[in-house]
């Protein structure tokens, strides 16, 4: 070793189609994976639907049943949709299913 920067740390192998593979499943896993989590499918909180806070269908679900019926009043409650804002979309779709 020279010193250099790129020799003083160890950079482990990347299984590159693994990482492919795992941006092909189900939007829940996507966003398990983008979150930093492992892709788990419907846990006790149904598919994830927020990744920035973790918010799943299943709280969703109890929020609209609540009286949420924008997404603005389920960020209030749930935060979901306050961050990056692309779990919107997804909202809109449970608002619209429950509605």
């Amino acid at each position: 070793m020279n010193g250099t920067a790129s020799e003083d740390r160890l950079i482990p192998e990347v299984d590159i189609s693994w990482v492919a593979s795992a941006f092909c499943g189900d939007a829940s896993q996507r966003h398990a994976l983008l979150a930093g989590q492992a892709p788990q499918g419907e846990g006790g909180e149904g598919r994830l639907i927020c990744s920035c806070f973790g918010v799943g269908e299943r709280a969703i679900a109890a929020a609209i049943a609540g009286g949420c019926v924008t997404t603005e009043a389920l960020g209030q409650r749930l935060r979901c949709g306050t961050n990056c804002g692309s779990c919107l979309p997804e909202l809109r779709h449970c608002l619209k299913s429950a509605g």
